[in-house]
């Protein structure tokens, strides 16, 4: 593809980040070869693995998130042994929820947050 992957969502840093550790099962589609990855920080529009896993940028890597399932996301930047992917589709905050109940993650709720966070987080 010339120019790198055509991503869906702009990259705007607008979501809240949560720092996060957990481990998720991860695809890369040239070769069907499944790996572990650990998660480090969580969003509604990506991660941040560590350590990053041999892709170039724009490159895809289909992650099993708890309680989401099977997303793809691509690979925006890497450095220093770090990669941040952004996912093909924003998480539904009710996704994002879910998989904090599931994992023990302790991210902010929504019930308690109030709309405002709702609103932000979405940002």
């Amino acid at each position: 593809m010339p120019g790198g992957a055509q991503l869906s969502i702009l990259d705007l840093r607008g979501a809240a980040r949560h720092r996060v550790n957990f481990e998720v099962r991860g695809e890369h589609p040239s070769d069907d070869t499944q790996t572990i990855y650990r998660v480090r920080d969580l969003s509604l529009k990506g991660v941040l693995i560590d350590p990053a896993p041999a892709l170039k940028l724009g490159e895809r890597l289909s992650l099993l998130l708890p309680s989401v399932g099977r997303i793809e996301a691509h690979c925006i930047w890497s450095a220093g042994g770090l990669a941040g992917f952004q996912f093909e589709r924003i998480l539904h905050p009710d996704e994002l929820a879910a998989m904090s109940d599931a994992m023990h993650l302790n991210l902010p709720s929504r019930k308690r947050a109030g709309r405002s966070a709702k609103i932000a987080a979405c940002a």
